[in-house]
């Protein structure tokens, strides 16, 4: 996939901006987005999902000059929470997809473990011999 305005614009939909109508705009952060995904993502990462990163980071990086986006708390009641200065939502879902790429790849490492209590001789943990009752005829 080639990533282009049009699909920043729908990954970014809650940011307020058409990229597609504002090339400056969506070439510059492409740049810098582009830049940063290359320092974090993880070799081997899928390029639909590298470029869907980059689109994240595209909206995150617009999102994050604005001075609405700072730190934050709510209470509903309850609970409250709070929002770090320059958290959005795309710098979440960027991180996360790094996250379970990265968990992904570590599945099935453990292939070669031999277990602590394998070569105990006398002390392994099944020292019955069972007796035998009957025998076989053939």
């Amino acid at each position: 996939m080639v990533l282009t305005a049009a699909i920043v614009d729908i990954v970014g939909r809650g940011t307020g901006i058409k990229f597609s109508e504002n090339p400056d705009v969506f070439k510059y952060f492409k740049k810098i987005a582009e830049a940063r995904a290359a320092k974090d993502l993880p070799v081997g990462l899928n390029g639909d999902i590298a470029d869907h990163c980059v689109a994240l980071m595209i909206c995150h990086l617009y999102l994050a000059g604005s001075p609405e986006v700072g730190m934050r708390s709510f209470s509903n009641g309850d609970f409250s929470g709070s929002q770090d200065a320059g958290e959005t939502i795309y710098l979440k879902e960027y991180r996360q997809l790094i996250q379970d790429f990265q968990n992904e790849s570590k599945v099935g490492t453990q292939a070669n473990v031999t277990r602590s209590d394998s070569s105990m001789g006398d002390f392994k943990l099944d020292q019955v011999t069972l007796p035998t009752y009957y025998k076989e005829s053939t």
